[in-house]
């Protein structure tokens, strides 16, 4: 209690906050039972049965963990362990977020991939606008914001209708600069190394590329021998102790080639194959410590850096999302809750050995805290 609040007016806040969040878990709840009710596409906002897809950390909100999901938005877990949602419908109607940069020091002002276009909001997700030229209109694959520089970022296009690019801004976003890669096609990933932030790699449907400027620019980078062409191969993940140490991956029904490159992909070796896809990856900070995880196959754990790999039986049932929290060892992963998982996110302080839940339903939450006009507020 501040110090001369009256305790009448203390309990009242208890009270209001508690009516708050029972508001909001039914209406999540609700949200969830009336898509699965009605099917795909019937309902008038969100969806059913929503899997998070992703798990990310902005760098300027410290302690936050972000959870992006396949139909329902953004899950925010705050660094005292609130978990507030942000609906897709805040940005645009079944807008479908596809991922977020924090841009800008202060972490208020972001730029929003959905399948309804491109966003920026000034207010922490409050109010939405469309992306300054050129990213109007556009379809972004990826964002990747420097991590120590919070005005630099690099996206990814992967549109239709448009000429698709790498763009980099060094302003927050008001302004972007094209690579000149139109001629590369439809952008699928956009990976920077967690150890050399300047170094980047990008795949696009007309072969790979690679930067050592921070995106400044980029160089044609040779697809490995097992590669039958781009749509192939798929960047793993890079060694947060070496900026030359690369991972990927090549299907080839029926197994996927783990292949390992220690000049930043110039060449590779070959380190395991499993028989499933898509593979998902995460190393130590030590660049020793490694776990692959597959569908059905389950984890792979490597001891040496990745050079070779044992299986080991996955700890939880539908673990899925592996990602490691920059700076730490800890590790971070969803479950399929809605086909037998035990949890939405849940981590790990022994690199995936043992787990605990944090955020154990979608309902569990908060509405995002925003003005009553707004998009956050209203829609969602």
């Amino acid at each position: 209690m501040q110090t001369g609040e009256s305790p009448g007016r203390a309990r009242m806040l208890r009270a209001s906050s508690t009516a708050r969040r029972v508001t909001v878990r039914r209406a999540v709840m609700w949200t969830i039972l009336l898509a699965g009710a009605l099917g795909p596409g019937t309902a008038a906002a969100h969806g059913g049965q929503p899997q998070v897809l992703r798990i990310e950390f902005p760098a300027q909100l410290p302690g936050a963990v972000w959870a992006l999901t396949d139909n329902q938005g953004l899950y925010a877990r705050r660094s005292d362990g609130v978990v507030e949602w942000l609906c897709e419908d805040a940005v645009a109607p079944g807008a479908g977020i596809r991922s977020i940069g924090v841009l800008g020091a202060a972490g208020e002002r972001w730029l929003l991939s959905t399948e309804e276009g491109t966003f920026f909001t000034f207010d922490n997700g409050c109010g939405y606008h469309p992306a300054p030229p050129p990213l109007t209109g556009q379809s972004v694959r990826a964002v990747s914001v420097h991590p120590t520089r919070p005005h630099e970022a690099v996206v990814a296009t992967d549109a239709f209708d448009l000429e698709n690019d790498l763009f980099r801004t060094t302003d927050g976003g008001w302004s972007w600069q094209a690579a000149g890669e139109g001629a590369r096609g439809r952008f699928r990933q956009l990976l920077r190394s967690p150890a050399d932030p300047e170094r980047l790699w990008a795949v696009a449907d007309v072969g790979a590329l690679t930067s050592a400027d921070g995106g400044r620019t980029w160089t044609p980078l040779a697809l490995p021998a097992e590669a039958r062409s781009p749509a192939d191969f798929t960047l793993l993940g890079g060694s947060p102790a070496d900026g030359q140490v690369l991972f990927a991956s090549v299907e080839q029904f029926p197994e996927t080639l783990v292949l390992r490159s220690e000049d930043a992909g110039a060449r590779w070796a070959r380190v395991t194959a499993v028989p499933d896809f898509p593979l998902t990856f995460v190393m130590d900070q030590a660049g020793r410590r490694a776990l692959l995880l597959a569908p059905f196959e389950g984890l792979r754990r490597s001891a040496d850096g990745g050079r070779t790999w044992a299986a080991e039986p996955t700890p939880i049932e539908r673990l899925g999302c592996l990602t490691r929290q920059p700076d730490s060892d800890r590790l971070w992963g969803c479950t399929q809750v809605f086909f037998g998982g035990p949890w939405v996110l849940g981590r790990s302080d022994d690199f995936g050995r043992t787990w605990r839940g944090v955020f154990e339903r979608y309902e569990d939450v908060e509405r995002w805290s925003c003005p009553g006009a707004s998009r956050g507020e209203g829609c969602c």
